[in-house]
């Protein structure tokens, strides 16, 4: 269980985890005490990446390629999913966050499919507020998987996603930014929902190529004015954003060059400066907590990055609030098992470290340059010996 406020944050004991040490995943972040039972829920799952079952054969020899290389279970996405919304329904949050990459690469098919289950959560009740990740919209990438060989298959737009999710935050939004698909909610009466598009969406309508990871200086402005609009209402602050704003494991910028959002420090700085304390991401598919703080160490943003829903150990979220939103407690789930996978977490951890080898040879191979470059300082300093 983590504790925390959104008001004056004073974190200790704060460590960094490695998404490879299961010892790890016992972080323990200590703040300040809740003094009275929290009366709000907020149920968090990130990267579910889910494939439409229309777009593939379980037995396709390309699917099983790429599930080869990979320790997300694309073939149960949709099962996993299932058992998701089923939990969610039983646990009766009070709304639900997903912080990016609701699909495998943003094929349409995949995104009615995740609609369409999420619509079972908003006819319980339970309010819905989505964003989209890096591979959910204007993806090149998104195919069908069909025996031997993959075919491309319909993606979508900035406007599709919006009118597919209109009801999982759109159609709720205070305030919507004219450059990207951010927008503002208030998921809670009191407590303003950030919701930041940062896989720039909108710019990726004419220009698919674009990196998809930044903020335009104009969505920065507007966050930035969200935020002060919601303090001068008298208004607690959350942000959602899919790319991380905070290092999640030692050195993760030299290693995964994309995690942390372009100008990660600089957007820290912003919305320190407004007082955000919670920031809620995805996209490393590490289930960690860590801290920022400012050079004098008198200020801090904690951020609470979720791994994806279909990897192991398949994890989501609830945030707990106090009654006057001012603390809130964190606890992790896992989804332990779907129809006809009664034992699914060891089989997903089977396939994790089935698919380590691939992982770290994707790693070097990424940052070979700067390995090598390592080696050669090494090498002189040991010839000097």
């Amino acid at each position: 269980m983590t504790i925390g406020s959104l008001n004056d944050l004073d974190l200790t004991d704060m460590a960094m985890k490695s998404p490879f040490s299961r010892a790890a995943m016992a972080l323990t972040l200590l703040c300040c005490v809740l003094t009275s039972t929290a009366q709000k829920r907020l149920f968090v799952l990130s990267d579910p990446h889910l494939l439409a079952p229309e777009l593939f054969q379980t037995n396709s020899t390309a699917l099983q390629n790429n599930l080869a290389t990979d320790s997300r279970m694309f073939d149960l996405s949709n099962e996993i999913m299932t058992a998701m919304v089923s939990t969610i329904i039983d646990e009766r949050p009070d709304a639900v966050l997903i912080p990016g990459d609701l699909t495998k690469q943003g094929e349409k098919l995949s995104h009615i499919a995740m609609a369409t289950l999420l619509k079972q959560v908003t006819d319980a009740g339970i309010k819905v507020f989505v964003i989209p990740g890096n591979h959910d919209v204007n993806n090149t990438q998104a195919v069908r998987y069909d025996g031997a060989k993959t075919y491309s298959t319909a993606t979508i737009n900035s406007s599709e996603f919006v009118e597919i999710y209109n009801e999982m935050g759109f159609s709720a939004a205070i305030e919507r930014d004219n450059g990207s698909l951010s927008y503002v909610a208030e998921p809670v009466p009191g407590l303003r929902l950030i919701a930041i598009d940062d896989s720039r969406c909108v710019a990726r309508d004419n220009n698919t190529s674009l990196s998809a990871n930044g903020l335009s200086t104009n969505t920065r402005a507007w966050i930035c004015n969200q935020i002060d609009t919601a303090r001068q209402q008298d208004k607690q602050v959350i942000v959602m954003m899919h790319h991380n704003l905070i290092e999640h494991i030692d050195d993760m910028a030299t290693f995964i060059s994309d995690a942390q959002v372009a100008q990660a420090q600089d957007i820290c700085n912003d919305m320190m400066q407004r007082n955000v304390k919670l920031v809620l991401t995805g996209h490393t598919h590490v289930s960690n907590i860590s801290a920022w703080y400012n050079d004098t160490r008198t200020d801090s943003i904690v951020e609470i990055s979720t791994g994806s829903a279909i990897a192991y150990p398949c994890h989501y979220r609830i945030i707990e609030l106090s009654p006057d939103l001012s603390t809130f407690q964190v606890s992790t789930g896992s989804i332990t098992q779907v129809d006809g996978k009664p034992n699914l977490l060891a089989e997903a951890e089977e396939r994790m470290v089935g698919s380590a080898y691939s992982t770290i040879k994707t790693i070097v191979a990424r940052n070979w340059n700067t390995f090598n470059s390592k080696l050669e300082q090494y090498q002189s300093i040991l010839g000097g010996i």
